[in-house]
């Protein structure tokens, strides 16, 4: 009797603490049902309902149902006003999570891909240019977030913010990973063929988010403009960055706090705290690298770089455009002329391709101890990584020329318990819960005892 009533609590422990819970409660649906519901909206009349190639596209990701949301984006709700909710201002923040954190092939796996946040100054900035009633991307004159802001425009009939975001997302079907550029318009195509809405969904950088609608534009108020700016910006053209960096997923984090992760999005511990996730440490050291689980990163040995040690310690400038070897040190020397007056810390573009310049590696020296380096000091060409058994570079998967492939990795996963308040990432709704089943089993062993003596 005492066994089956502590299962009992515990089981019910497990569904209040909310141990399993995704980004956004959608409750899943048959593929019965899902069916009827494609078939009854395919019969409605709505102007951008043409967009939708396929009624039904399905994903095998056990946490996310993509499913459920591109069938839900096809039911029109009518908000009678243009400002958001609390609620709906949640609902933006979440597909971005969900459809970021979704590596479902071609989607290929992201190393470091940033939890998103919504930002109500970003909605402002967003609210400013939707009351300009045009549809193209700029902003209002009114508008002081400009600087590295980017921006995702939505016009038509649709007021379904799951709508909205399934079209940005579904652009992804003309994007090319191996190029990381977008498909060709044909010369006889009326539509030219885009995927800026998809990168900017997708951009591992981007961490905030803010939106805003507007349909006072059009009469008797048929037609919405939506507007969804981003901080810090995306799609950054005629540069070396890529939308994310290819890998397993959180293992190469920019985030503050290491390798820190929370459904395969990075996370740092004010994120966990504050949003009461059940984050983990993910580790996937590589070429010598020491797994470092206090701080949540990998000690690299010289010569290699970033949180996995996986990249060569280098400046990617002189990789990508070998007649300027000298263009880190010239952009540093010469903020004036080049424009780069934050320095290495205060400019993506020379923290991301100038790591050696900036010293944010050490690169090999052949006098330190032998313990400093990783089969002698030898290093690979980009996107490989060295066999510890073997000293021989192997091609670095998932990455460029391997994208769907998965090499044999040693990942190490710590979980952070609700009860480590010095770990940073505490859960006091399960420290709560915890406490309370405890005090209720030891209520319920000592009236047990009693009704046996009786």
């Amino acid at each position: 009797m005492e066994w089956l009533i502590l299962l009992f609590l515990l089981r019910s422990f497990y569904v209040i603490s909310g141990k399993d819970e995704n980004f956004m409660p959608i409750s899943p649906l048959s593929r019965e049902n899902t069916l009827n519901k494609i078939l009854e909206t395919e019969q409605k009349d709505h102007s951008t309902h043409d967009i939708l190639q396929d009624s039904v596209e399905e994903d095998d990701h056990e946490d996310f149902e993509l499913y459920d949301i591109i069938v839900q984006s096809e039911n029109v709700e009518d908000y009678s006003v243009d400002i958001y909710t609390d609620e709906q201002r949640q609902r933006f923040v979440d597909l971005h999570n969900i459809y970021r954190s979704n590596f479902t092939e071609p989607i290929v796996e992201a190393a470091n891909m940033k939890m998103m946040e919504y930002n109500k100054t970003l909605e402002w900035s967003a609210s400013e240019y939707v009351k300009l009633c045009t549809f193209k991307h700029g902003f209002a004159e009114t508008d002081n977030m400009t600087w590295n802001t980017g921006q995702n425009v939505y016009m038509g009939s649709n007021q379904n913010i799951d709508w909205y975001i399934y079209l940005f997302y579904k652009e992804h079907k003309d994007w090319n990973y191996d190029t990381q550029k977008c498909k060709k318009s044909l010369p006889d195509e009326k539509k030219q063929i885009s995927c800026r809405h998809f990168t900017q969904l997708m951009w591992g950088y981007t961490q905030h988010v803010g939106c805003a609608r507007r349909s006072y534009c059009f009469p008797r108020r048929s037609r919405v403009i939506v507007s969804c700016h981003y901080q810090p910006g995306g799609n950054w053209q005629r540069s070396s960055i890529e939308m994310y960096r290819l890998g397993r997923p959180c293992t190469r984090s920019e985030m503050a706090d290491g390798n820190l992760c929370y459904k395969n999005l990075t996370v740092d511990k004010r994120m966990c705290r504050d949003y009461n996730l059940d984050c983990e440490c993910v580790l996937n050291c590589r070429n010598c690298a020491t797994a470092n689980v206090k701080n949540c990163r990998c000690d690299c040995k010289e010569g290699w770089d970033m949180k996995d040690c996986s990249l060569p310690c280098a400046d990617s400038f002189i990789l990508e455009h070998p007649k300027w070897p000298t263009v880190c040190r010239d952009i540093l020397d010469h903020p004036d002329i080049y424009g780069k007056a934050g320095g290495c810390d205060g400019d993506l573009t020379l923290w991301y391709n100038c790591r050696k310049t900036c010293g944010k590696c050490l690169p090999v020296n052949q006098t330190s101890t032998p313990e400093l380096h990783c089969c002698g000091g030898k290093t690979c060409e980009r996107y490989s990584v060295l066999d510890p058994k073997t000293c021989e570079c192997v091609k670095h998967c998932p990455t460029y020329g391997c994208l769907y492939d998965q090499m044999e990795a040693n990942i190490l996963r710590t979980k952070f318990a609700g009860l480590q308040i010095s770990s940073g990432c505490t859960n006091l709704k399960s420290a709560q819960y915890f406490i309370i089943l405890v005090a209720i089993i030891i209520t319920l062993r000592k009236f047990i005892d009693e009704v046996l003596q009786s």
